[in-house]
């Protein structure tokens, strides 16, 4: 549940974990790894996300986001996930619920170069 208005602070960062065997089920959801910087937005919308380098096919290009002042390289920012919105401290809400709520609320009220990464349906 939702917590009473919160301020901005650090949050670590979130790392992936190599797993050889992937869980499965309804509650499970997968999301492709971009090859980008992870990033938190603090902003009165509440975004958060990785900036990716796309390549002329539209794919994520580490090496063109490492190069990026000399690749020529557009920069996106995805956003993965809300942990305020509003004020509100949401790290304690299921995920589905984060979800809806930029569906909903925030990615709405954004534009290029900012993309919302969709989850992959359960396995």
């Amino acid at each position: 549940m939702a917590s009473a208005k919160t301020t901005a602070r650090f949050i670590p960062p979130m790392l992936l974990l190599r797993k050889e065997r992937l869980r499965e089920g309804r509650e499970w959801h997968y999301e492709l790894k971009l090859d980008g910087y992870r990033a938190l937005a603090i902003n009165t919308g509440g975004k958060v996300g990785e900036i990716v380098a796309l390549d002329e096919a539209g794919r994520p290009s580490f090496n063109s986001l490492q190069n990026y002042g000399s690749a020529g390289a557009a920069l996106h920012f995805f956003i993965f996930d809300v942990l305020m919105l509003k004020g509100k401290d949401l790290m304690g809400d299921p995920l589905m619920k984060q979800r809806e709520l930029i569906e909903e609320q925030a990615f709405p009220k954004l534009a290029e170069p900012i993309r919302y990464s969709r989850s992959s349906t359960p396995l």
